[in-house]
């Protein structure tokens, strides 16, 4: 019984994880289209990039390798979200400051 919960416990932790990690992509994609990010939060994403080095700190100590491995992806799209930002706003003040 108490082997069951545990493993219900992890599908639940997965499954949970991969929600988040999907949550990103609609994201990514509608600025990859549009060049748009003015409202994305850059302190909010330094945050979550702050929460996810924590996170994966944890993971390894723990040598919770599921974890250690959803978390990592997070930091990638994290990472990715801050860049993106970057770039589009650096492009989007150019044009601002050439008409």
């Amino acid at each position: 019984m108490i082997l069951d919960q545990l493993h219900l416990g992890q599908y639940v932790y997965s499954l949970g994880c991969a929600i988040c990690n999907i949550s990103y992509f609609p994201q990514i994609n509608r600025i990859c289209k549009t060049k748009q990010v003015g409202d994305i939060s850059i302190q909010t994403q330094i945050l979550l990039l702050i929460a996810m080095v924590f996170y994966i700190s944890f993971a390894l100590v723990r040598k919770a390798y599921v974890a250690f491995g959803v978390n990592s992806l997070s930091f990638l799209f994290i990472i990715t979200l801050i860049v993106l930002k970057l770039k589009y706003q650096g492009e989007h003040l150019s044009k601002k400051q050439l008409s």
